[in-house]
């Protein structure tokens, strides 16, 4: 059987782990990850301005579709060996293109809901971060949080109160939606389907549908519930925690927005996120 390769891309807490397990429903399609091949991409490219000017082409064009061939083969190996299309999903930009000639499904959501999940996931997760070493008040949480995962419920604009925090999570996530812009302006024969999340949610029959159509594949008649939108009950202290549209509106108050607006408005208002 021929295998074929795409890749979910977006920027963290979007939807990927979401489209990937709707995906993971076709039986010709195994996605899997997140491995971050783009590490690897960074260090060819590194690596590349220490090489002679002469030999620095050969030495691209040799190196990179060894690099390639690599992960194609580590992905056979992770993957269901009866698929078809083998999907890498990554919650990062599209450049570097780690497979090129790959189709790749890039998720887009509202930022104002990322910060929410980005920031539930942070308290659920502290090891990740050095945030809670660097602001006493949020270890102060912290705390509050891992006694009562119900804890923001009751104090729901502490949530997102650091304003450099919001800041520099905003103005991030602009400049990840311009680079992916700019990467599929620059480079036309990319295939590539942009999804917003919210789009998933309101319409997700005919989009999830779409996902499959994209990548050559019949959609499956009906999709099992848990892959359907939102969850039954709201978990504070889990990886799928609510799945909802919207929810940023029971943490945000207009001082948040303000900080939003200032950084990514542009970007938001380019998305339809008004």
């Amino acid at each position: 059987m021929e295998k074929k390769f795409f890749c979910i891309r977006g920027y963290m807490k979007s939807g990927t782990n979401w489209v990937c397990r709707i995906l993971n429903c076709h039986n010709t399609i195994d996605c899997v990850g997140e491995f971050h091949w783009e590490s690897f991409f960074t260090a060819l490219h590194n690596n590349s301005s220490r090489i002679a000017p002469k030999r620095k082409d050969n030495y691209l064009s040799t190196v990179r579709p060894n690099l390639e061939l690599m992960i194609q083969n580590s992905l056979l190996q992770f993957a269901d060996p009866d698929a078809k299309w083998i999907g890498d999903r990554t919650p990062t930009t599209l450049e570097p293109l780690i497979l090129q000639g790959a189709p790749y499904v890039v998720m887009i959501r509202d930022i104002r809901d990322v910060l929410v999940s980005r920031m539930f996931h942070l308290y659920n997760h502290p090891r990740v971060t050095t945030v809670f070493d660097q602001y006493p008040e949020m270890k102060t949480r912290l705390m509050n949080f891992q006694e009562d995962p119900w804890y923001f419920k009751e104090h729901p604009t502490q949530l997102l109160d650091n304003e450099e925090i919001v800041r520099t999570s905003a103005a991030e996530w602009a400049s990840f939606l311009k680079r992916d812009q700019l990467t599929q302006q620059n480079q036309s024969q990319l295939k590539v389907k942009n999804i917003r999340y919210e789009d998933l949610h309101s319409d997700f029959l005919p989009t999830a549908r779409s996902l499959f159509e994209f990548l050559g594949c019949t959609p499956p008649e009906k999709f099992p519930n848990r892959v359907l939108p939102g969850l039954a009950t709201e978990s504070p202290n889990q990886l799928n925690r609510k799945g909802i549209v919207g929810d940023w509106e029971n943490y945000m108050d207009d001082k948040c927005l303000a900080w939003i607006r200032q950084e990514a408005g542009d970007e938001m208002e380019k998305w339809g996120y008004r």
